[in-house]
């Protein structure tokens, strides 16, 4: 009995190194045969609204609960977890990230008639996986609009200190990277803004990755649609 309360102390505790995040509904827009635009989520348990920056892995909903490292643009340690950072160039890692700010600012801002969601979708994943098979040319018109956003400096300058990076620790790092905006304001109910904290030790997440193996694999067994 000790033993089993030890292990699962263990496991509260590696949560507590990042953000939780279970994940409830898939995105509505289905076109080219793939899910895009928002899901919906519990980040720490408050109702948020995630879009995925990540084409080759998989994520499956629902599912969850999940931990996720929280990287920043800003701050003292931008990108710090965040999956697509080439450590050999570190300055056009911070330019996509920029971009793709920019992409899920304008994705949050659509209105109809105009639904371009799967294209905004597809310029997010192809920013950081050259090889997504892009389904429209709005899509890369989309790419170049962020290019020159960024490079022009036209944006809000609170927009980067706005945009949350969820990249998923051991033992699920087969789910997707996903992308959010906080709050603008700090003081807002729905902020999402948190600090980045230091990566669990590799002992405390093995603990965890057993104790969720059995789970993992129940949950594809049920079939629940993947992101994409």
């Amino acid at each position: 009995m000790m033993r089993h309360l030890f292990v699962v102390g263990l496991a509260l505790a590696a949560t507590a190194f990042g953000d939780t995040i279970q994940f409830q509904s898939l995105p509505a827009n289905t076109q080219y045969g793939t899910y895009n635009g928002f899901l919906t989520a519990a980040v720490n348990g408050v109702d948020s609204e995630l879009v995925c920056d990540d084409y080759l892995h998989t994520t499956y909903v629902p599912s969850g609960p999940f931990t996720y490292e929280v990287s920043t643009l800003t701050g003292a340690n931008p990108l710090q977890y965040a999956r697509f950072v080439n450590p050999n160039d570190w300055s056009q890692s911070v330019t996509q990230y920029e971009e793709a700010a920019y992409l899920v600012l304008q994705l949050s801002q659509q209105s109809a008639p105009h639904d371009l969601t799967a294209d905004y979708q597809y310029a997010l994943w192809s920013l950081f996986t050259p090889s997504t098979p892009i389904q429209s040319t709005s899509a890369a018109a989309l790419m170049s609009q962020a290019a020159a956003a960024v490079s022009t400096a036209q944006m809000d300058p609170l927009l980067y200190s706005r945009l949350r990076i969820y990249t998923p620790v051991t033992p699920y790092t087969s789910n997707q990277e996903f992308l959010g905006l906080a709050d603008p304001s700090p003081d807002s109910p729905g902020d999402l803004a948190s600090q980045a904290a230091p990566e669990p030790s590799t002992g405390i997440l093995l603990c965890v990755g057993a104790a969720m193996v059995m789970a993992s694999a129940l949950m594809k067994k049920l079939g629940r649609r993947s992101v994409r």
